[in-house]
């Protein structure tokens, strides 16, 4: 997915400068029994108004996150969910917003950078 749609993002107007790339896990009504959700890559524009036709533009409202930073290879990012959804959120004194969460994908002096955002309810 990320390989047959990664340079259509990239070229969207009107993108925010030093975007991340987003990695976007919305929620389906199944979510907590199934485990079902849609997943879209996104950035950040300043404006929806110029999004083309055969893509979907949406606005993220505001939350409270849980921010984490997955470290190593790529293919160990669900040991690091399992972590923060196994281990580290059950000893929390709030609870997860299950509508959706994402990671960001970025770059900082030549260095990858990949961020798990969990949004969060007190």
């Amino acid at each position: 997915m990320w390989k047959r749609h990664l340079s259509k993002v990239k070229k969207l107007p009107n993108i925010v400068n030093n975007s991340p790339i987003y990695g976007f896990c919305f929620h389906t009504e199944d979510y907590k029994d199934m485990g079902n959700f849609y997943y879209m890559i996104a950035v950040e524009t300043q404006n929806i108004m110029n999004v083309p036709m055969n893509m979907v533009a949406k606005t993220i409202p505001n939350h409270e996150f849980a921010v984490f930073q997955h470290q190593g290879e790529i293919e160990k990012l669900g040991e690091t969910y399992q972590y923060i959804m196994g281990e580290w959120l059950p000893k929390q004194s709030f609870q997860r917003n299950h509508e959706f969460d994402f990671e960001a994908y970025s770059s900082i002096d030549g260095k990858d950078i990949l961020e798990i955002y969990i949004p969060i309810m007190r």
